[in-house]
């Protein structure tokens, strides 16, 4: 418990099955006021871009070719990061990608 100064969860937070228990854990294994740095792709986010993706990764899932990912809002993101004790401390949107960077504090 509590062996890390600062976590990576770079491309992950959109596949995991349940993303609550991932940030629980990686909260249990930060250090007092340790770091999360998170870049998750938000593809629920209504842009051309991620209507494209959609288009193309929406079958790709279905074959099995890609992994399951959630389609997820920044809104929902950054909720899922706070409800697990975190406080957001730096937030922005990464070019013109859905990629969505996020650094948080443990609480």
């Amino acid at each position: 418990r509590g062996a890390f100064d600062a976590i990576l969860a770079f491309n992950i937070l959109h596949l995991t099955d349940n993303r609550q228990k991932v940030l629980h854990r990686i909260h249990d294994l930060l250090t007092p006021d340790g770091l999360l740095i998170s870049v998750t792709p938000c593809m629920g986010e209504k842009s051309l871009i991620n209507v494209l993706q959609f288009l193309l990764f929406t079958p790709l899932i279905k074959w099995g070719t890609i992994p399951d990912m959630a389609f997820l809002k920044i809104p929902e993101l950054e909720n899922s990061i706070v409800q697990e004790n975190f406080k957001l401390v730096e937030n922005k949107s990464i070019a013109r990608l859905s990629n969505y960077f996020i650094v948080a504090r443990k609480r």
